[in-house]
């Protein structure tokens, strides 16, 4: 990999135009080229919806909208490559790594270009390619995009930061003068929407705190956020009243932010609001995507769901059904009394739990051995009933804990990948 060249105040481009959630987890990448940079230009191409929440961004001098939104032509592509010559940038980082943006960086021959390797085609046209760590299930997302800031030889943070100390939003509802709690129903991709009667319960709960319920969410959210809020005076019903930064400025106002995971929830994180992240789907999981840099919980179903995950089309209640709502109560009443400003647990520590929430382990090895899976859900070959391959498949199985790794263990890995999004690990020791 050949070196990048020193200056001292780069103009540097980040592209990341993609859903809420996914922008925010970018943040922590901004906060470390600007440490590193502190006179740098640092320009994040999004889209429409993100934009105002970036241009407010102490970190980010500039936010470019997405070319490509409406479409991708040759015609608009050739636009786009003409105005990147005009901004003469030295740095590109692709953390949304597709082909217009990959190409149009590269004929703009902007000198450093950065993303992943593992789309071959795409990878001959950066000039430094890193393998991010997609495969290890201690890896945030927050991880997977500061992985990008390598060929820069960056001191990486421990724990990736916002940004956002001393940045005040817009308060739709300042004259609220009791503690309040946002529960945000919607869903983002590859989530369950959670059934209104568990909403109900969390707000008979929040209700005996002493809070009042806000309900967000947009135009898809009305029906449900009604049936929620039935006659229920007491619920504020913001669906659909609020922007992106009134939202922002709904949820850093609150006590406790109640969500699957979704855009929302990230937002919250990022402003340091409690979070109550209820997690059904196998599809994803809190090790990818939890509650980042915050005091939180994530709740998981009871039971695991018997059937293999594609929650987009799926409409059976298994794991949604599964939720114990008292347990829910009980753990968001811990969390409400955590002060804001209590350290937070150590960053490896709460991965861990992620993983031991959403990753059971089947023992391979050979004879007894003293279990080193606690706080795992923990199976031993005897445990298995009827076609291994199914039942590793309902378990949700994302560790075969065995002797020793084998020269054919990744192969395994690479084909249980093509069938299920998260494939089980075959390891030694557990995370």
């Amino acid at each position: 990999m050949r070196p990048i060249p020193t200056i001292k105040t780069p103009k540097i481009l980040l592209v990341r135009p993609d859903a809420l959630g996914d922008v925010l987890l970018i943040l922590p990448t901004v906060m470390a080229l600007r440490q590193q940079w502190p006179e740098s230009t640092i320009v994040v191409l999004g889209n429409d919806y993100t934009a105002p929440l970036l241009e407010a961004h102490p970190a980010i001098d500039e936010v470019w909208l997405d070319p490509f939104e409406k479409g991708t032509s040759a015609r608009g592509l050739l636009k786009f490559v003409k105005t990147l010559k005009a901004a003469h940038f030295d740095f590109v980082i692709h953390a949304f790594n597709e082909a217009p943006y990959v190409l149009s960086t590269w004929l703009a021959r902007i000198p450093v270009r950065v993303g992943d390797s593992r789309k071959l085609l795409l990878s001959g046209f950066h000039t430094h390619r890193v393998r991010q760590d997609f495969d290890n299930p201690l890896m945030h997302e927050v991880d997977l995009d500061l992985q990008l800031l390598k060929p820069f030889n960056i001191a990486l943070p421990t724990v990736g930061r916002f940004g956002w100390e001393g940045v005040e939003f817009p308060r739709p509802l300042s004259p609220l003068c009791v503690p309040y709690a946002v529960i945000h129903p919607g869903v983002g991709r590859g989530n369950r929407s959670i059934p209104s009667g568990i909403y109900q319960g969390l707000i008979r709960c929040l209700s005996h705190q002493g809070m009042t319920t806000v309900l967000t969410g947009g135009q898809n959210e009305r029906t449900q956020n009604a049936s929620i809020a039935a006659d229920d005076e007491s619920i504020l019903d913001m669906t659909g009243q609020t922007d992106l930064l009134q939202l922002a400025g709904l949820i850093q106002g609150a006590t406790i932010l109640i969500s699957v995971d979704t855009g929302p929830m990230h937002l919250a994180a990022s402003l340091g609001t409690r979070v109550l992240n209820l997690s059904p789907s196998k599809y994803v999981k809190p090790t990818r995507w939890g509650p980042y840099g915050v005091h939180h919980r994530v709740i998981r179903p009871e039971t695991i769901c018997s059937y293999r995950c594609f929650p987009n089309g799926c409409k059976r209640g298994n794991c949604t059904d599964a939720f114990d709502p008292k347990i829910i109560c009980q753990q968001m009443e811990v969390l409400i009394k955590i002060p804001k400003d209590k350290e937070l647990p150590a960053v490896d520590e709460v991965k861990k739990r992620w993983v031991q929430l959403s990753m059971p382990v089947l023992d391979l090895r050979r004879g007894l051995r003293p279990i080193e899976a606690e706080g795992y859900r923990y199976f031993q070959r005897s445990n298995v009933s009827g076609f291994f391959w199914r039942w590793v498949v309902v378990q949700d199985i994302g560790f075969f804990l065995v002797d020793r790794r084998r020269f054919w263990h990744p192969l395994v890995e690479k084909i249980l990948a093509l069938w299920l999004y998260y494939p089980p690990r075959f390891v030694e020791k557990l995370p």
